[in-house]
């Protein structure tokens, strides 16, 4: 039975200080992390660093096999990996502008590509 009290005024005393703390304008933890940053493709082959989001503003202009594509902008391209599932019921060409959200991919052998996450027609 005393263990019973004591875990409960525990938990109520827990509740009070969380309450007091949320009412009192202290924050709590809470996750706020940055999504993609708008960037052009000089920007991801020149500063751009693995595993950073960015986000694109172009062309796709040419499928190089599987699920990659070579991205153009006005400042020059990069290779992008699609996945498929993301292409399907879209309807894009060689002068469909598109903005593509991704993570900057660089490994030993290749130079900096771009994973996307999302891909959207800009008409």
């Amino acid at each position: 039975m005393q263990l019973r009290t004591l875990i409960a005024t525990g938990l109520l005393g827990l509740g009070f200080v969380l309450g007091n703390a949320q009412a009192e304008g202290v924050e709590t933890a809470a996750f706020n992390g940055s999504g993609p940053v708008d960037k052009t493709v000089q920007d991801v082959g020149v500063r751009g660093v693995p595993f950073e989001l960015v986000e694109l503003d172009g062309n796709l202009i040419e499928a190089v096999g599987g699920e990659d594509y070579i991205f153009q902008d006005s400042t020059g391209k990069i290779i992008v990996h699609v996945p498929e599932e993301l292409m399907v019921g879209q309807v894009i060409s060689q002068n469909t502008p598109v903005k593509v959200q991704g993570e900057v991919h660089q490994d030993v052998v290749q130079p900096k590509s771009v994973d996307v996450f999302d891909i959207e027609p800009l008409q």
